[in-house]
């Protein structure tokens, strides 16, 4: 677990997924997330999602702004920087930021398939997955 000191206890993490018709899917992201609250030992953290499921990106923000959030953290549950990083997932932030009508800094961090330990799974689950 990680201890979550001053710095962390007004940042909320909104980890955003794509979205699917796949009720399942949906599930093991809120799951996901539900897990990243006990390990991080904060309420601040949500699940939203771009298209096709809910919570919304907006709906996500603005209940990590009830619970008392003053920096926004977006990590993107996403494997490559696509339009819809580059463009709609910015636009969709900035937009429910500013209805919020207060300050909030906000950062959106890189998506999980940038990550240089990516490659570590990808070769540990070749190696230890793919039946002979």
């Amino acid at each position: 677990m990680i201890n979550a000191d001053a710095k962390w206890k007004k940042k909320g993490v909104l980890v955003i997924a794509h979205g699917s018709r796949n009720n399942e899917a949906n599930e093991a992201v809120t799951a996901l997330v539900e897990r990243l609250k006990g390990r991080l030992e904060t309420g601040l953290v949500e699940a939203a999602f771009l298209e096709l499921a809910n919570p919304s990106i907006p709906e996500g923000i603005r209940a990590l702004a009830a619970k008392g959030m003053e920096t926004l953290v977006v990590y993107p549950f996403f494997l490559s920087m696509g339009v819809h990083l580059k463009k709609d997932v910015p636009q969709i932030v900035e937009e429910a930021v500013a209805s919020l009508g207060r300050e909030l800094s906000c950062q959106i961090l890189e998506p999980l398939g940038m990550h240089p330990k990516v490659m570590d799974i990808i070769v540990d689950t070749l190696l230890n997955e793919v039946r002979e």
